[in-house]
């Protein structure tokens, strides 16, 4: 095919922006000038090459800031030329403006003033991502060099910086076959399956000859355990509301979750997010952290329990098996998780932005797994967490191993275990004060590109004295449910509408409050987000106590009945299992994406509800 002097021009200005011909390595110039020649008399896998390169995006000024390309269309393609073979690799530039020009977008939609300031750890770093295909024996600093001269002499008069590394790049040569320790993990896993296996079959034997189960085939077999998960238990405590409360604080949490890695990775019309979060619908799920502190109630709430049922029929209490007990109850699925991803976890996808967002997950599991295990890492490495959500069970282990100073003198002496309990309370509650009064924290500043590593998240949300109180509150629930066991309460009409009103309208008050603080004309104040941060949390979890007291006692009506159903039942018992994997499979799942997605209220729920 032959081309007229003006299709000739317009060809010759489309390889000065796709082809590297000015690198100083000499196979990539000899590449990139085969890819010339070829694109001029449209061979198809320099076509393919051009096609899988980024031309500019619509929507730009919606938000739609990245272009993925077409990723595999360009790590597949494989020609031979008289250059040697030429194999596929693609790249994403990062074109990040300033922050006076990331305004002036802003501001096209209104997102002016104190709104923009609520918002703008959102937008800063806010780059236009291009992604473009070149020969792989083209490194980073070739494209780098050569795309650093045409964009900006494309764009001349703006100020903005154009960056690309090592990571930024991917071909089918970075795929590398198994490792001496992957190898050694797999075997390991391998093992454990047989292991389950062998206990499976003869757990089924034995039931089939009506033998006695040993507790260590009990154990490791699937069919036991499936009993367990499946199997419909009667609840003598009239406690089985909490089955359904931990299965909805759970999708409530996966669904909070989501909505972050709508933020972490790039949308088709990231300006509707910030738009969206001006709404009071969006404080349903921006509200979602209160999910967490519902476990913790529950959590503190079962510890007292179980603790007063064991010592009221003359038990031993014995502190050391007290602690090894929660410990191994909690870690061997941590350590699976945590050593797959530290293993594996550069092994579950592919795309352009797959090396980052592996990494993000891989490297800290290898390098703090430890920290994990020993549940210290909200001290130790708060910027680098392996598995993101388990800063949960760092607290919530601090909380258990401090429980026995309320447990005891509550056993021992009721004066002087409420005296405890009220001690400990009034002291976390001081301490949020002062925290969040001295460092001027923000009710919204989860809101951040980089939650992980922003003051708010690392020295305050994921630090023990946080979280406390709803922990506490449930401790002394547990105590109180315990010694009201066998009183039947009489709970009038009157006592039960205002308890519900007051329940119900205190969670939809510490939800909507938020709208407040994040509108265009609140004025930030100290005082304010001081007390809310302070005490919403213990607030929550008062509500939630009050919803398993009247179900308890029997005037839950509908809300008991659905809290109770037998699928919460399965679901509440597979809970921590979904703790564990959702947050990492969300953000690999983010990475391996392969195109922009378009955000809705009801796609973010509807995603959450598909997987």
């Amino acid at each position: 095919m032959k081309l007229n002097t003006k299709q000739g021009i317009v060809m010759q200005q489309v390889l000065q922006v796709y082809a590297l011909t000015d690198s100083k390595n000499d196979t990539c110039k000899k590449h990139s000038k085969e890819f010339q020649t070829a694109l001029k008399s449209f061979q198809p896998w320099a076509l393919q090459m051009f096609d899988s390169s980024s031309k500019l995006q619509s929507g730009i000024l919606l938000g739609n800031l990245m272009d993925y390309g077409s990723f595999k269309e360009c790590i597949y393609i494989k020609a031979y030329t008289e250059a040697g073979e030429i194999n596929g690799k693609h790249c994403v530039i990062r074109i990040q403006p300033t922050e006076n020009i990331v305004k002036k977008i802003l501001g096209f939609r209104n997102i002016t003033g104190s709104w923009y300031e609520n918002y703008r750890n959102l937008v800063l770093g806010a780059s236009l991502l291009w992604s473009v295909c070149i020969p792989d024996s083209c490194d980073h600093n070739d494209v780098l060099h050569h795309f650093n001269k045409t964009v900006l002499l494309m764009t001349e008069g703006l100020d903005i910086k154009v960056s690309l590394d090592e990571l930024d790049c991917y071909s089918l040569k970075d795929e590398t076959p198994f490792s001496k320790r992957e190898w050694i993990v797999l075997t390991f896993f391998l093992i454990i399956l047989l292991i389950n296996t062998a206990c499976t079959t003869a757990d089924i034997y034995l039931r089939k000859h009506e033998k006695e189960i040993p507790k260590a085939i009990g154990i490791f077999s699937a069919y036991s355990n499936s009993l367990y998960v499946f199997t419909d238990r009667e609840d003598t405590e009239n406690l089985s509301c909490l089955h359904g409360i931990r299965f909805i604080s759970i999708f409530y949490v996966l669904v909070g979750h989501k909505f972050l890695m709508s933020i972490f990775f790039p949308l088709a019309n990231t300006l509707d997010v910030i738009q969206w979060l001006s709404t009071y619908p969006s404080t349903i799920i921006t509200g979602s952290t209160l999910s967490v502190d519902s476990f913790f109630v529950m959590s503190g709430l079962l510890v007292s329990y179980n603790f007063f049922q064991h010592v009221s029929q003359g038990k031993k209490f014995n502190l050391f098996l007290f602690y090894i007990y929660r410990y191994i109850r909690l870690t061997p699925p941590l350590i699976v998780v945590v050593l797959t991803l530290a293993t594996f976890g550069d092994r579950f996808g592919s795309g352009p932005l797959w090396k980052k967002v592996s990494m993000g997950v891989n490297k800290p599991c290898q390098y703090f797994w430890w920290s994990t295990i020993s549940y210290i890492q909200c001290y130790i490495n708060t910027k680098h967490l392996c598995l993101t959500q388990s800063w949960y069970l760092n607290c919530d282990i601090q909380y258990y191993l401090c429980s026995p100073l309320i447990l005891i003198p509550l056993w021992k002496n009721k004066s002087l275990g409420i005296i405890s309990f009220l001690s400990l309370l009034l002291a976390t509650l001081a301490l949020n004060f002062y925290m969040v009064y001295t460092h001027e924290f923000k009710s919204w500043a989860l809101l951040d590109n980089d939650m992980a590593n922003s003051d708010y998240f690392t020295n305050y949300y994921l630090q023990p004295p946080a979280r406390a109180s709803p922990y506490l509150i449930g401790i002394i629930f547990g105590y109180f449910l315990f010694k009201t066991k066998d009183v039947n309460y009489k709970l009038g009409y009157i006592i039960l509408t205002f308890g519900w009103i007051l329940s119900l309208g205190n969670i939809t008050f510490l939800l909507a409050i938020n709208k407040v603080f994040q509108s265009e004309d609140y004025v930030y104040n100290k005082m304010h987000q001081s007390f809310y941060l302070t005490f919403f949390r213990p607030l929550w979890a008062l509500s939630i106590c009050w919803i398993i007291f009247v179900c308890r006692e029997g005037y839950g009506g509908p809300i008991n009945t659905i809290l109770s159903s037998k699928v919460h039942q399965v679901l509440g018992k597979i809970s921590y299992s979904i703790f564990l994997t959702h947050m990492e499979f969300q953000y690999l799942s983010g990475g391996s994406t392969k195109y922009p997605l378009y955000f809705t209220g009801l796609n973010l729920v509807n995603s959450d509800i598909n997987k």
